[in-house]
This record gives structure tokens, sequence and C-alpha cells, in this order.
């Protein structure tokens, strides 16, 4: 009986594939491409497979680029030497950012510097963040700085409390 779901599961996955691979992206504008490739990231993301992924520098909308939800957000590891890229710089809030990508201070919902540890000048500050997006948010990460690392926060110590 097992080997007949495996088979089945294997003739699943293969027509999947197949499936993928007729699809014409060569007819698709690049607006489209871009679309479909946000479409794919955020499916991904809120799958239980998922385990990380690594989030450039730039504005996102929550909802569509950035699934809602609460996130530990760490510093990308790269340039361990570079002084700039030893830090993630985040802001985020409700709605577009105005000039400057920042927010009014009615529409301001926060600020953050996550460090590097493993960059040579990382001397003991915050490494990473819990962070709560909703839907129509944006998040703003400085490109002067590093990318953020995003990864599916799956709830805090149990302190016993209730």
């Amino acid at each position: 009986m097992k080997k007949i779901i495996a088979l089945a599961l294997a003739l699943a996955l293969l027509s999947s594939v197949s499936l993928a691979e007729s699809i014409d992206l060569s007819s698709l504008s690049f607006a489209d491409l871009a679309a479909l490739r946000d479409r794919c990231q955020l499916e991904m993301m809120i799958r239980e497979e998922w385990q990380e992924v690594t989030v450039p520098q730039g504005l996102w909308e929550v909802g569509a680029q950035i699934p809602a939800g609460t996130w530990i957000v760490r510093c990308a590891d790269q340039g361990r030497s570079d002084y700039l890229l030893r830090e993630c710089s985040i802001r985020w809030g409700t709605g577009r950012p105005g000039k400057n990508f920042y927010w009014t201070y009615q529409t301001e919902k926060g600020s953050v510097d996550i460090y590097n540890p493993n960059n040579e000048d990382y001397s003991g500050q915050v490494t990473e963040f819990v962070l709560t997006l909703e839907a129509g948010d944006f998040i703003y990460i400085v490109p002067q700085y590093n990318a953020a690392v995003f990864i599916p926060y799956t709830g805090g110590p149990s302190l016993g409390f209730k």
C-alpha cells in the first residue's frame, strides 16, 4: 500500500513540474513577470516548508510582497569586514512613506537597527527583533546598510503565564 501511495505522489510531483515547464513566460510583460515573482514569493513564504528568506534593501508592501504576520528579523550575514554592512536598518509604518522614506508621526509604527554578530565591528548590539506587520503596512530596509533575514515567528518562550 505504501508503494502505491509513494508512486502516486511521485507521479503528481512530476506532472506539476512538467506543467510549470510548459508555461510560456516569454509572452509575459516585465510587469507581469514581476507580479508573478511577487505572488510566488508570497506563496512560498506562507508554506510550512519555508524556513527563512533574505529580503533585500528597498520598500516592500506587506500583504503583497511580504506576508502579514509576526517575524523574527535578523541582519544578513554579508560583508563581515564592511563597517556599513554590520547592521540592517529598518523602518515601517501604515501606508506608503513620504519623502526620503519616512512616515509621519501618526503613521510610523517603528524603526530598529539590527546587527550582524559575525561582523568584525560587532560589539554587543541587538541581533534579532520580533516584528509584527499588518496588511497595508510598508517596510523600508535602508539601502546603505545590510539586507534583512525574515524567519517565521513560532512564539516566545513559555514562562508559565496564562
